[in-house]
């Protein structure tokens, strides 16, 4: 790494380029969204509630855990109750998941989140169960 004086390198240039580096990295931003399909999900319900997205091998997409019904949801624990066989899931603190499968993979993955809080004010926990479907590139 080359480290350049104030003087050498004029303080215009230095945003500009901590700019151009920064869209340079790979960022969590470039995951797509996973679109996940499947009815909206009860934490006073266990489950298992379904989940499936399709997405190129080697793809990562990211989605944040949320209910697109009426009830007010507060996320307590989530977990990853069972893994994915061919691929990976990382659990975000603000309730994202991500999910990437094993390079060169093509076909059916699955894994399965337990999470728990409050539904509407009334404790729960509720199984959901996501399908992957990974193809080709």
């Amino acid at each position: 790494m080359v480290l350049l004086s104030r003087k050498a390198f004029p303080q215009r240039f230095v945003r500009p380029l901590a700019l151009c580096a920064a869209a340079l990295l790979p960022t969590e931003a470039e995951a797509v969204d996973c679109n996940w399909r499947g009815p909206p999900f009860h934490l006073t319900s266990a489950g298992p509630w379904p989940r499936a997205t399709t997405l190129k091998s080697g793809q990562q997409c990211s989605a944040r855990l949320r209910n697109f019904g009426r009830n007010v949801l507060r996320f307590r624990n989530i977990e990853l109750y069972e893994a994915p066989k061919n691929g990976k899931v990382r659990l975000h603190e603000n309730t994202r998941v991500s999910y990437v499968s094993r390079d060169g993979f093509e076909g059916l993955d699955q894994f399965t989140l337990r999470i728990c809080g409050q539904e509407n004010g009334v404790d729960g926990c509720t199984m959901i169960q996501y399908s992957v479907t990974v193809q080709g590139r």
